[in-house]
């Protein structure tokens, strides 16, 4: 008959992953026609156009897999009358985690603003974390994480040390070191660090408002109310 050939192997379509550098051989093992009948597309265009992969009998195979590899591989087998029947591989490309622009050295004045950039990549796509003197980094309003960019605005000599940014893809793992000298600024100017927090007490109670501040030299906090400057505690 005009379809008396078959597609034996595999028998429904397939998903892979696989290490990068990994050797890989995509089967398809045909009956009733030979081998030369059989075509390889990648992502709907011939899989042999660039010289990577090669065919073994009806197979397709490669020695080193990139990242580029990643994709959809078929395998269609059709004869003289028209009749086409074809197999699908999705292929995934795993690449452990990598930093490619790392954490540089930064000094900054007292006050002023530092910034970190750590750029990875991998497949799957890593998460990143950030540590501190070997710590996990504390957000705040004044340590601010924005994608691969790390800001610290105003500066302290407690924010001085290493910094690092891992990044790990359950593939593999990768980190960056950088250092931050913070130096007294000839005439950084004052940044509240913590401001003071809005709170609600009965009439009669006592209350502790905090608020501190850097900047060189170091600056003279003063309080004021509704009634102006504040000069002592109340009786």
């Amino acid at each position: 008959s005009s379809d008396d050939f078959h597609i034996l192997h595999p028998l429904a379509p397939q998903s892979l992953a696989v290490p990068r550098h990994s050797s890989l051989m995509l089967e398809c093992v045909v009956s009733g026609l030979s081998p030369a009948s059989v075509r390889w597309l990648k992502d709907g265009r011939d899989a042999l156009r660039k010289g990577r992969w090669k065919l073994l009998h009806s197979h397709l195979m490669t020695e080193r897999l990139e990242a580029l590899d990643s994709g959809n591989y078929s395998c269609v087998v059709g004869n003289d009358l028209g009749v086409v029947k074809y197999v699908n591989y999705s292929l995934t490309v795993l690449e452990p985690a990598s930093v490619s622009k790392g954490l540089q050295d930064e000094t900054v004045a007292a006050g002023e603003t530092a910034h970190f950039w750590c750029d990875i990549q991998g497949n799957p796509t890593p998460t990143l974390t950030w540590l501190h003197n070997a710590a996990p980094l504390q957000l705040s309003a004044r340590h601010l994480l924005m994608g691969n960019h790390l800001r610290i605005q105003g500066v302290t000599p407690e924010d001085s040390g290493l910094y690092q940014c891992v990044a790990d893809n359950g593939v593999g793992f990768m980190q960056s070191t950088g250092r931050l000298r913070v130096q007294p600024g000839k005439s950084s100017r004052p940044v509240i660090v913590f401001p003071p927090s809005s709170v609600t007490v009965v009439d009669g109670e006592d209350v502790t408002l905090s608020c501190n501040a850097t900047g060189h030299p170091l600056p003279v906090i003063r309080w004021y109310n509704s009634r102006g400057l504040v000069t002592s505690h109340p009786p």
